[in-house]
């Protein structure tokens, strides 16, 4: 099969490790992949890479890039045995003058606005206006993260049953444990990803130093980068249990999680959050990590008792934490570990949600 996926992904963005593994997936499965981005993926001859036209003007980027795709894929013929995957922020410019020519197209939603600024107000409205050309004329289906951003979304396409869940998953044969017993009375924790404010790292130092005070001797690593990164390394240069990493390769990032005992979800019960099935609780999970985390329907794994993720309340999040780590003294952390393991094996594996990916695309 032949497909074509016009993406605002850039290379370098730190959202970009789903679309990379989207697009190995497919390619491992035997399909010919056009992937048409701002910045390409150059690490890979295994698709073909076109780059697209950015404007630098903010507000603008989503323009210049439905121009630039439109211009390339205009020269496409439609044909039976192909499919276009166009991102959210594309499709109300792209897909109506696509579908004209004949095309089969699907629309892909990783993530909506996360822009707090009146820009990202703007986007919201961009975004709905995408949502309601699915399961109508343009779009035949459309690709979601989770069971709520399903639903959030359905409230503007006409046709849930076109909606389909693509979690995020997790590369198992890379993010994997090492032998090591979790210290409770020096516990390392771990955040990796956009070190921004409005994500809730600021609250993470703030935590540690809480149960340093208690008598922990607890460590935190973070890594990404932000506009949180200046007062974060302030803060590094004070203690010396804070290390502060810009972002890095996934090789790297994964024998570094590996290193630690407890994974970190701090995102606050924002939309957005929410909606969202956070790459990192996979890559935690996946390297043998407890999970410590705020409460909302975005971080929680719905399926019977999991004592490897710990959500609380985000009011609660700094005064729980102190004696849920106690508590852990009364159960069997190795064990504990092996399930966290075992689970991201079973159920988080980039494969089932590539083989769902295709299974779609195919469809007539």
């Amino acid at each position: 099969m032949k497909i074509y996926w016009a993406s605002v992904r850039k290379a370098s963005d730190l959202c970009s490790t789903t679309t990379h593994a989207l697009l190995e997936g497919l390619v491992r499965l035997g399909h010919e992949v056009v992937f048409l981005s701002p910045e390409p993926f150059q690490d890979t001859v295994a698709w073909t890479n076109t780059t697209l036209q950015q404007s630098s003007v903010k507000g603008f980027h989503a323009l210049s890039l439905a121009t630039s795709a439109r211009k390339w894929l205009e020269q496409v013929e439609a044909h039976a045995n192909q499919c276009i995957i166009i991102d959210w922020p594309l499709a109300p410019r792209l897909g109506p003058l696509l579908k004209k020519r004949g095309h089969r197209l699907v629309l892909m939603d990783r993530s909506p606005p996360a822009d707090a600024s009146v820009l990202g107000l703007l986007q919201w409205r961009h975004w709905k206006k995408a949502w309601r050309l699915v399961g109508q004329e343009v779009f035949s289906d459309g690709f979601v993260v989770s069971d709520m951003h399903l639903q959030f979304s359905s409230e503007y396409c006409k046709r849930e049953k076109s909606i389909h869940i693509l979690p995020a998953g997790v590369d198992t044969s890379l993010f994997s444990p090492k032998n090591r017993r979790i210290n409770l009375d020096s516990p390392a924790f771990v955040y990796h990803g956009r070190l921004d404010k409005h994500r809730g790292v600021l609250a993470l130092p703030m935590l540690i130093q809480r149960l340093r005070n208690i008598g922990k001797k607890a460590t935190l690593t973070l890594i990404g980068e932000g506009n949180a990164m200046k007062q974060l390394n302030s803060i590094a240069r004070e203690v010396e249990w804070l290390s502060v990493f810009p972002r890095m390769g996934r090789k790297r990032l994964a024998g570094i999680l590996s290193e630690h005992d407890i994974g970190l979800l701090p995102m606050p019960e924002s939309t957005v959050w929410k909606l969202a099935s956070p790459l990192k609780r996979s890559e935690y999970l996946s390297s043998g990590l407890i999970v410590y985390g705020t409460d909302h329907p975005g971080h929680q794994i719905s399926e019977g008792n999991r004592p490897y993720l710990k959500l609380v309340a985000q009011s609660n999040f700094h005064d729980e934490c102190e004696s849920w780590i106690e508590s852990l003294r009364h159960e069997n952390c190795v064990e504990i570990n092996q399930m966290a393991r075992a689970y991201a094996v079973e159920q988080l594996s980039w494969d089932f949600t590539v083989d769902l990916l295709e299974k779609i695309l195919q469809k007539r």
